[in-house]
């Protein structure tokens, strides 16, 4: 499921190039030339090649925006929250979210995506989020708000996101941050009791969200996720 999404988002609407990947890839076929090297374009920018891979450590990251997607995006209250970013080494938010409160009003959510899958603690991934997110939000906003241009979204989620700038610097309630954390390590019992004290200024009701996924295979996970992306080349 996750490389079958992964790869329906990445090849956009270029439906017969999906087609032809998934086909050869439930085969266990190689694409033939050239259509291989058109459909490796859309793989290599996060997986790379079989000849040359792209690193482990931004498979894992990108595995884990992933499983925040997937397990987050069909909550009802969701109202925009696109797909990962395409490219690993893209510079910006993890990801975020305009959401309804319980009171019908549009809520916004940076989030930041964190994986350990080495031998050290859990905390030092969330504190490094933390640190993100009140050093680099403003900028991470300003670069989103950026992409809400006239005629893309309805004028309700327009006009909102114009305030979504000035609420972050005052930590308004329009607004609020995430943090999730894949990992293969055992959870604690409270894995975000420190972000109320890294992000002070959001100290409203529901402003802040953890969402922390301890899959013990992980590292296996990741790499049969990019097995399976390079079958058919």
């Amino acid at each position: 499921m996750l490389i079958d999404t992964m790869m329906q988002v990445r090849f956009g609407p270029a439906i017969s190039l999906y087609d032809t990947w998934r086909e050869h890839t439930l085969a266990g076929t190689k694409i033939p030339a050239p259509g291989n090297e058109t459909i490796a374009a859309f793989i290599e920018p996060v997986f790379g090649l079989p000849s040359k891979p792209k690193s482990e450590d931004h498979l894992h990251g990108h595995v884990g925006e992933w499983l925040w997607h997937l397990l987050t995006k069909d909550n009802a209250a969701v109202r925009v929250q696109p797909d990962p970013k395409g490219d690993v080494t893209d510079a910006g938010a993890d990801g975020f979210s305009i959401y309804e409160n319980t009171a019908g009003a549009l809520r916004f959510r940076l989030w930041e995506s964190k994986k350990n899958t080495g031998t050290g603690p859990l905390s030092t991934s969330l504190s490094t989020a933390y640190k993100q997110l009140a050093t680099s939000g403003q900028r991470y906003v300003a670069k989103i708000v950026g992409t809400f241009t006239p005629g893309s979204y309805d004028d309700d989620t327009l006009s909102f996101m114009a305030k979504v700038p000035a609420a972050w610097t005052q930590g308004d309630e329009l607004v609020g941050a995430g943090v999730t954390l894949a990992t293969h390590q055992p959870l604690p019992d409270k894995p975000f009791k420190k972000m109320s004290e890294k992000l002070p200024l959001l100290d409203k009701p529901g402003q802040l969200r953890g969402l922390a996924t301890s899959i013990s295979c992980y590292d296996e996970l990741a790499k049969t996720v990019r097995r399976y992306a390079w079958t058919a080349l």
